[in-house]
């Protein structure tokens, strides 16, 4: 249901192969539901302060994630101030 807050993990699948992973190898966050699509729903990420944001930053980065191939919209909501600063 949108609006409804979540506390979200992410860790690339291939890690969970591997014996010995550090804290750095997964990011988790606050998000909220904004909308509900037919194969699952979509949230927005909240962020406690720029720390947060940075330290999730550094996850993608990390993780080969390419917000260059992502829209101008996707990169701001990343980047730029979208969630909770």
């Amino acid at each position: 249901m949108a609006g409804t807050l979540i506390r979200l993990c992410l860790r690339r699948s291939m890690l969970f192969e591997q014996p010995g992973g550090h804290d750095k190898d997964y990011s988790e966050h606050w998000c909220r539901v904004v909308r509900c699509i037919p194969n699952g729903f979509c949230v927005e990420f909240l962020f406690v302060d720029r720390r947060e944001r940075g330290g999730f930053q550094h996850f993608l980065v990390a993780n080969d994630v390419r917000p260059q191939d992502e829209s101008t919209q996707v990169k701001r909501a990343i980047f730029g101030g979208a969630g909770t600063d």
